[in-house]
């Protein structure tokens, strides 16, 4: 009998730091899915296009996937960063932030939870910045925070997954970016 070949879901995945994720589950015989807004990937197969500030765009996205479950990991690395402070943020960068960086992963994690009876890791990809604290990047940090308190939520909701929260530094060097995905691998246990 073949060995069962372990699914991930990366939302992000043409980032610097989505494309290294993908690139290091491949080499670990690891079937990736990816999601992208913009640039399309040239080394995934299955990559679909989604804006996450549109609920049409992102129901699709849900649609396409379905036929992928059961998946193994859920990486939630997608993410919009922009710099506002309390004084000068707009509803309109608010509400953004909060789609692409707590609504959508939140609404993601969900879907795929509640449609198999399998375990689900996620890892949601986080910023160290939300442990120290900042003034800087007001609707940043709070759609960040958002996903973070949901994290709690989501692993008393679902039975069937186990969710971390991974607090990263801005990542520059290949050595760092080497080193995340230890990391990450340790987390979902590979």
């Amino acid at each position: 009998m073949d060995a069962k070949i372990m699914k991930a879901f990366i939302t992000g995945c043409t980032s610097k730091l989505g494309a290294h994720i993908v690139e290091a589950f491949e080499a670990r015989g690891i079937e990736v899915i990816g999601h992208y807004n913009n640039n399309k990937p040239s080394v995934l197969k299955d990559a679909f296009c989604a804006d996450f500030t549109s609920q049409q765009s992102f129901e699709e996205l849900l649609h396409k996937i379905e036929r992928y479950l059961p998946i193994d990991i859920l990486i939630n690395n997608a993410a919009i960063f922009k710099a506002d402070a309390i004084g000068d943020f707009s509803d309109e960068n608010f509400f953004e932030h909060v789609k692409i960086n707590a609504l959508a992963p939140i609404k993601l994690t969900r879907f795929i939870a509640s449609n198999q009876k399998e375990n689900l890791r996620v890892v949601n990809i986080l910023d160290a910045m939300l442990l120290r604290g900042t003034t800087a990047h007001f609707t940043y940090y709070l759609s960040k925070k958002t996903l973070e308190a949901a994290s709690i939520l989501i692993k008393r909701s679902f039975k069937n997954v186990k969710i971390k929260n991974l607090y990263l530094p801005k990542m520059t060097t290949k050595m760092k970016i080497d080193r995340l995905n230890q990391i990450l691998c340790h987390l979902v246990k590979l």
